[in-house]
């Protein structure tokens, strides 16, 4: 899953279908019950029930696609997060779902029952407590897709005030109409449904209304489909490809961003500061450090500097020259903090269980002299060299000597 408003987009559609298989279903036990839409059949009230819960799943999807889309747009993800979220995202709606489900069709299943009034007659009247649940969930449902609406607008407006910000090249056109469309076509039930359910819209002189107005809810399904078929490079290029990047006149870039936030905050666990969509700050043990976007293929470039001491071989005919087993291949260019002992060996461990590989592993260089120092290298996502050390005597940090 390579972004979590593109897995949404996608489970949209998958509850969309499972709505439509399931109401196209009760339709049919509609038109074989005498063309009686009601919930005293066990066949309709069960059939009721998936296709609220879908209904329900749809909203909720549209709502996490309006915020992975603003998100995406201006700090998106990266693979990892993406993945992690969509995991959380199936796990609470359809989870949320089969307990629904499953809890209506027990209470179905033990046939219990609870006494209200007749709307018609005002007489006391038993009600299978399944149906009348169901009833009532109806006014969740409404409340739900309202929601929706309101945050697609709201993520919408957003973003557009917000444009000068983002971090794509632009935002495929085929986003406004899909808004656009879903707010059209859900507004008028979203606002009349309730209108004629209190009676200060009377239907018997417009019979057709509920039907018109579901419809109109019902079609926005297939809509967004044309409109998504109609606009696949568009969204292929929001979702998959470079960002446009935007640097400050003076920075110096080094950073991939959407890996940087993954390695940085999550395998070192640095805690993450102020931030853009083109820029990141990290409290790395106690110091600043900054990262800046410069796109997807950058790749730190190394060079070598044969670090340690070197062992005077003598033999009866020459003299020669030895690297010492305490010369590391140090990269070149590299940045890093300097630590205490313990901080060090702290670092280290977090490092060996992330699976970070080393160039240089960790351990004490130059033993006995004014430069002992624990010491490991390592590379960021982006290629760039990592050294963290720690000296054994920290007065000896910037302790001037020469090493021979």
């Amino acid at each position: 899953m390579r972004d979590a408003g593109h897995g949404a987009m996608f489970m949209v559609f998958v509850s969309e279908g499972l709505w439509s298989i399931m109401s196209l279903v009760r339709n049919f036990a509609v038109y074989f019950n005498d063309r009686q839409d009601t919930m005293d059949s066990s066949t309709i009230l069960r059939l009721s029930v998936p296709c609220e819960v879908f209904f329900n799943a749809t909203s909720l999807w549209f709502i996490l696609i309006a915020y992975e889309i603003h998100r995406r747009a201006l700090r998106p993800r990266s693979e990892r997060s993406s993945r992690t979220a969509m995991l959380r995202y199936c796990i609470g709606i359809y989870g949320i779902a089969a307990c629904l489900m499953a809890t209506l069709f027990i209470l179905d299943v033990t046939g219990f029952q609870i006494e209200e009034l007749d709307d018609d007659t005002g007489k006391p009247k038993k009600e299978p407590i399944a149906e009348y649940v169901l009833g009532n969930l109806s006014w969740a449902t409404w409340g739900i897709r309202f929601a929706s609406v309101l945050f697609a607008g709201a993520m919408a407006v957003q973003l557009f005030r917000k444009k000068h910000h983002v971090a794509y090249q632009k935002l495929p056109m085929a986003l406004v109409w899909i808004v656009v469309v879903f707010c059209l076509l859900n507004t008028p039930y979203l606002v009349l449904e309730p209108l004629c359910d209190f009676e200060v819209i009377h239907i018997a002189g417009i019979p057709w209304m509920p039907s018109a107005l579901k419809c109109a809810t019902y079609l926005h399904g297939a809509v967004i489909a044309v409109i998504l078929g109609q606009s696949v490079a568009g969204f292929d290029l929001f979702f998959q490809v470079r960002r446009r990047i935007r640097r400050p006149s003076k920075a110096i870039d080094f950073f991939v961003l959407s890996e940087t936030q993954e390695f940085y905050g999550g395998l070192l666990g640095f805690e993450e500061g102020r931030s853009s969509a083109l820029w990141q700050d990290y409290n790395m043990l106690g110091h600043q450090f900054v990262v800046h976007e410069v796109g997807p293929n950058y790749r730190g470039i190394d060079y070598h500097n044969p670090v340690g001491t070197m062992q005077l071989v003598c033999t009866s005919t020459l003299a020669y020259l030895l690297p010492s087993l305490d010369m590391d291949d140090v990269p070149v260019p590299h940045m890093g903090v300097c630590l205490s002992v313990d901080e060090f060996h702290a670092l280290a461990e977090k490092v060996k269980s992330k699976n970070i590989p080393f160039i240089v592993e960790p351990h004490l260089r130059f033993v006995g002299r004014k430069g002992e120092q624990w010491t490991m290298f390592f590379k960021d996502p982006s290629g760039n060299n990592l050294e963290f050390k720690a000296m054994t005597n920290s007065e000896n940090l910037f302790a001037k000597y020469v090493e021979e």
